[in-house]
């Protein structure tokens, strides 16, 4: 993703901008696609290739997008009707509808970015329950659905207004889940037909990579979080939980030097958690 000093210095500034100046996320990866789309534009000879052979599908966008935005919006309709439009299921609806409108890069950039704002900012869960749901996907494929679908949960669980928090939380992580993953097959149906002339524009190729980049910086910010709640639970300035920290040696020096398995490092962390739980008791 950094193969480029650009790349490098849009990381970096990603970083900066989340972790101290506290620069909203969507407004890091639109500079960060301004930047790559312009320099793209610049260093291009031969300026943007034409999209001759592709037919457009104007009426099939058209009738996707229709039943895509009907899909999204009858739940919110459906929420906001029985629970309020300004209840907790309702923004967690509309809050992980943006995560899935700005977040690229993959699981952890999305992570980063709802870790940040339901624990920091929305205060719907704990930094220590976000941590146990990101520890309960890694043992199953699938991290991002199970993570995002814990965060709901959780969130629904804690603030259970009207409803009994099983109930509250069994709502609030479906509605999360719906949100999420409902734009991204969108996103699919929507620009297959238009791959091919998206990823022959420099401009789009630009943007594209520099968002890339920018997402390493964002993923930073959550391997800080995920570093402070597990190695350092008093805080930056105290000391570090010294069992956490060798587990943590230990299973980077298995992954990347003995180049174990993924599946017996996280057997092995669990049985180790386990055996010194036993010990303090």
């Amino acid at each position: 993703a950094v193969g480029s000093s650009l790349h490098v210095v849009l990381a970096l500034a990603s970083f900066i901008a989340l972790e101290f100046a506290r620069v909203p996320f969507p407004v890091v990866l639109l500079v960060a696609a301004a930047v790559g789309a312009y320099l793209a534009r610049r260093a291009a000879s031969n300026g943007e290739v034409a999209a001759s052979g592709i037919p457009a599908r104007s009426a099939q966008t058209a009738k996707v997008a229709v039943v895509g935005l009907a899909l999204w919006l009858i739940p919110l309709l459906v929420v906001a009707a029985t629970l309020g439009g300004a209840s907790l299921w309702t923004a967690i609806y509309l809050f992980f509808t943006k995560a899935a409108l700005v977040t690229f890069g993959g699981a952890y950039a999305v992570l980063g970015y709802v870790t940040g704002q339901l624990v920091d900012k929305l205060a719907w869960v704990t930094a220590d329950q976000s941590v146990a749901g990101l520890a309960l996907a890694e043992t199953t494929p699938g991290p991002l659905i199970i993570v995002l679908q814990f965060m709901g949960f959780m969130a629904g669980w804690n603030e259970p207004g009207p409803l009994s928090p099983l109930g509250s939380a069994l709502l609030a992580g479906a509605l999360a889940s719906w949100a999420t993953f409902l734009p991204s097959f969108l996103f699919i149906l929507l620009g297959a037909p238009y791959v091919e002339r998206l990823t022959r524009n420099p401009r789009i190729e630009g943007a594209l990579g520099a968002i890339t980049a920018a997402v390493v910086g964002v993923i930073a910010t959550l391997a800080l979080l995920l570093a402070q709640v597990v190695l350092f639970p008093g805080g930056w300035r105290a000391a570090p939980d010294w069992n956490a920290m060798l587990m943590a040696l230990a299973a980077w020096l298995l992954l990347e030097r003995a180049r174990w398995p993924l599946g017996p490092v996280l057997l092995a962390a669990a049985a180790s958690g386990l055996f010194l739980r036993l010990l303090q008791q």
